[in-house]
């Protein structure tokens, strides 16, 4: 992780227990009432969520919305780019473009709990960026007008990815309701660049001219004798 998302991520620690409504927090602060999160409660290719933030309630009617609430509330960090939101009712929604790369999300039947699956189509070509790659993401899951955020830190994703989620808040009637949408927002993930390897001619050469700079100094050091 750079320093600047690291500084960028420690004050947004201290920011959350501020954010959203008076009953949102952290993962795993919350209570009976309001039903406690987990970094389980939601999965993208087998992998955990990191951290999670709710349930709050956002107020957001669609993707435009819920980008401003989660970035003017800097949730982990904020920065975040909405990029699709799918509606639970079997469908598939296709979504924007980030770096060149297009989101697309099917989450599934109406259900406490269930699977989605988040496609990702690269038009960059040649150019990058290019699949796979690290992004962060931030998933929202709504049911009954309350959300819950879970974060992923630097998940690498490819052209398909499987994904599972459990609602785990209480709506207003204090039961667990069923999934409305998910929304999947997106920033740019710490990709490390590998350093390449020198070719075997470059060495070859390197060699070459060693060896001849050996020669001239031993050529040199018997004219001056």
């Amino acid at each position: 992780m750079n320093i600047g998302k690291m500084l960028r991520m420690t004050m947004a620690a201290s920011l959350l227990a501020f954010a959203g409504t008076s009953y949102a927090g952290i993962c795993g602060s919350g209570t009976v009432a309001t039903g406690i999160l987990d970094t389980t409660d939601m999965t993208i290719n087998t992998n955990n969520a990191t951290d999670c933030y709710g349930p709050f309630n956002s107020g957001a009617s669609n993707l435009a919305s819920m980008q401003t609430y989660v970035n003017n509330n800097n949730l982990f960090g904020g920065g975040w780019t909405g990029v699709v939101k799918d509606d639970a009712n079997g469908g598939t929604a296709t979504g924007g473009t980030f770096s060149g790369i297009q989101f697309a999300l099917s989450a599934g039947p109406a259900s406490t709990s269930g699977s989605f699956l988040l496609t990702l189509t690269d038009t960059n070509g040649s150019a990058p960026l290019n699949l796979p790659t690290n992004f962060d993401i931030l998933g929202v899951l709504n049911g009954g007008n309350v959300d819950a955020a879970y974060f992923f830190d630097d998940i690498l994703l490819s052209n398909s990815n499987n994904g599972t989620y459990t609602i785990a808040f209480k709506n207003n009637g204090g039961n667990f309701p069923n999934l409305s949408h998910i929304t999947i927002l997106v920033r740019e993930g710490d990709t490390p660049t590998d350093v390449p390897e020198p070719a075997p001619l470059t060495l070859f050469a390197i060699g070459l001219l060693g060896a001849a700079l050996a020669r001239r100094r031993n050529h040199q050091g018997e004219k001056q004798a």
